[in-house]
């Protein structure tokens, strides 16, 4: 027999109380209010909001590669998506729901796209209301709107072979062996990383593309198994795919809202504080700088480390790698773990702990030991 009207647990991680708001106003870092109002709105749910004290990337790093079984790069919020679901199996879930491809499913509503689109086919009275609406319900002037439109129906030119600071991450020498660079751009991959995002071009890629497949499945995947809880995506459903694929693009957007068919289908399922919100979204990993702070040193000492292994020139672009690392001697503001060039040291980490295993544990621990020296 059926069970109704069971209480279902949600899980959120919020930030540190030490890692303070200094994010823009339309960025949200802690997302309690919002998730308050849902859960008060809907009646049966238990939220869990969980802080993680004393985690952070780097204290999550080894147990990630032990489960992953290969370097990964989801790092800034890797301390609490192992973490959610080791609490979900210590209170009896049995099935943890995500929506990650929700923003090219259920959620899908690329609303500048839309317009340039519009624009394209010379619609011009449906343009001005939609931008008329879309500017008040964002919160913003129509000129700003405007400007946003140009910038993706003549984008600046990017000179040719120009390169994101992160591609600078892999050896010179392993990238022409691999021709890894050929390889990615044939992929259809921004190697410049200043390309305006194409949210329609990258919902394509989305479902044309089988890596895309393999990357929302493989970590769900391991930490089901590791942890003995199902991992369910309902909006990457086939079904829900092949719905949504066939939707025309004008329900997507429409009225001045962007994700406009999710605005509409979840009247009176959601407060409307929710989900007519147009003015703010969260943020992942604001807190990052703040958790990392008591392991800082040991930080520092262990890319050190990394930088005088010779053998991990075969993989790493050491004199990138170098530079990177002297800008992080002292730890920086909280804004730093958006930067491109801790990105890029955190990765290196990565690989380094992970290359390390390769060559056995005792010298590994033999590393470790070396680059905590002095440090506790």
């Amino acid at each position: 027999m059926r069970r109704r009207n069971k209480v279902l647990h949600t899980y959120s991680a919020i930030p540190l109380e030490s890692g303070g708001d200094w994010t823009s106003k339309s960025r949200v870092a802690d997302e309690r209010p919002m998730i308050s109002a849902t859960v008060s709105h809907v009646g049966n749910i238990r939220e869990n909001y969980l802080r993680f004290e004393n985690r952070s990337p780097l204290t999550e790093m080894d147990e990630w590669l032990d489960t992953m079984e290969m370097p990964y790069k989801f790092i800034e919020n890797s301390y609490w998506f192992g973490n959610i679901f080791a609490q979900a199996a210590k209170d009896g879930v049995g099935v943890l729901l995500n929506g990650a491809r929700g923003n090219f499913t259920v959620s899908f509503g690329p609303a500048l796209e839309y317009y340039a689109l519009l624009l394209k086919r010379l619609r011009f009275v449906k343009l001005y209301r939609e931008i008329y609406q879309y500017s008040r319900f964002k919160g913003i002037g129509r000129r700003r709107v405007l400007g946003f439109m140009k910038d993706r129906l003549f984008p600046a030119k990017i000179p040719a072979g120009e390169r994101s600071a992160l591609t600078g991450l892999i050896a010179p020498e392993l990238a022409v062996r691999t021709g890894i660079f050929d390889k990615l751009t044939e992929a259809g991959i921004d190697l410049s990383g200043k390309r305006l995002p194409d949210m329609i071009a990258a919902r394509r890629d989305q479902f044309e593309q089988v890596h895309h497949w393999t990357n929302s499945g493989t970590s769900g995947t391991k930490l089901s198994l590791r942890h003995g809880v199902w991992y369910r995506d309902p909006t990457n459903d086939l079904r829900v795919v092949r719905f949504c694929l066939s939707v025309p693009l004008d329900q997507y957007v429409r009225d001045g809202m962007d994700r406009a068919l999710i605005r509409r289908a979840t009247a009176g399922l959601l407060p409307d504080e929710v989900r007519l919100n147009g003015k703010t979204r969260g943020i992942q990993g604001a807190d990052g700088i703040a958790r990392l702070a008591p392991s800082w040193p040991r930080f520092v000492n262990e890319v050190e480390a990394l930088c005088r292994d010779d053998a991990m020139a075969e993989w790493l672009n050491m004199p990138v790698v170098r530079a990177a690392a002297a800008k992080y001697k002292e730890l920086p503001g909280p804004s730093a773990i958006y930067e491109a060039d801790l990105t890029l040291l955190m990765r290196s980490l990565v690989l380094y702990r992970f290359v390390n295993r390769l060559k056995g544990g005792d010298l590994h621990e033999q590393r470790m030991d070396e680059a905590f020296a002095g440090s506790a």
